[in-house]
């Protein structure tokens, strides 16, 4: 049976998603795929890291997504973007760094996970499963790969989504200022369909809107962190059938 790892690794390496609509997307929205190009200026571009790793790596579950760990952040009530809601650690890029610098960063200023060592986890690319054994013993965060970007027209930001996995038991140290609570979701659970719901929702500018979410515990997984997670979730049900 397939590791945790091993699933996510051939995850990342299928292809043809170019067109693959996410089931939380909602045509009658009429949202942009990017930005678009009538509009003034370049706009902001951020990047996220969906941070996965295991809780449990000394026994051998039946199912490996139970041992499949993945963070989400509330984001802190008093920012001026996105203000409460779920997302992924991550941020706006700083003028000359990558956008996989502008992850590693954000990531550890929010939730206070280090790569081990920032210049491997930074130039390391993964291009066979050989190369992502070896690389992984030498930095604790390993990019595995990205997936689409997502245009988010209220904030006007382009998120560019890493995926990473972390090597070893992660200890998250919470940015006071930013984070308002740091949520570690199963991967199991994310891969039940039953999660998927329609409710409403309050908008950052104060409306009620009735959208597609994904209901995790206690918390609502909408906008743009639902459809980068839509698509790391479709990703891993085409290698890891349920």
């Amino acid at each position: 049976m397939n590791s945790p790892k091993k699933i996510l690794f051939e995850a990342m390496q299928l292809v043809g998603f170019e067109n693959w609509r996410p089931a939380v997307d909602v045509p009658g929205l009429n949202r942009p795929q990017t930005r678009p190009d009538e509009m003034d200026g370049d706009g902001r571009v951020a990047a996220v890291m969906l941070l996965l790793y295991s809780r449990n790596i000394s026994a051998e579950p039946k199912d490996p997504a139970e041992d499949l760990k993945i963070v989400f952040t509330k984001r802190h009530p008093q920012l001026t973007n996105h203000a409460g809601q779920i997302s992924f650690p991550g941020g706006q890029q700083d003028k000359g760094e990558s956008l996989w610098q502008t992850a590693i960063r954000e990531t550890f200023e929010e939730i206070g996970v280090d790569s081990g060592n920032k210049e491997l986890a930074i130039e390391t690319k993964v291009t066979s499963a050989g190369q992502l054994e070896a690389s992984m013993m030498k930095a604790q965060i390993q990019m595995l790969g990205s997936l689409n970007s997502v245009y988010i027209p209220p904030s006007d930001f382009t998120v560019n989504p890493f995926v990473a996995w972390y090597t070893g038991q992660p200890k998250f140290i919470r940015s006071e200022h930013e984070v308002d609570e740091i949520i570690e979701a199963s991967v199991s659970d994310l891969l039940n369909p039953s999660i998927l719901k329609y409710g409403n929702i309050r908008s950052a500018s104060g409306m009620n809107i009735n959208v597609p979410f994904y209901e995790v515990g206690p918390h609502r997984i909408w906008g743009a962190t639902a459809l980068i997670l839509g698509e790391l979730i479709e990703r891993i049900r085409r290698v890891q059938p349920i």
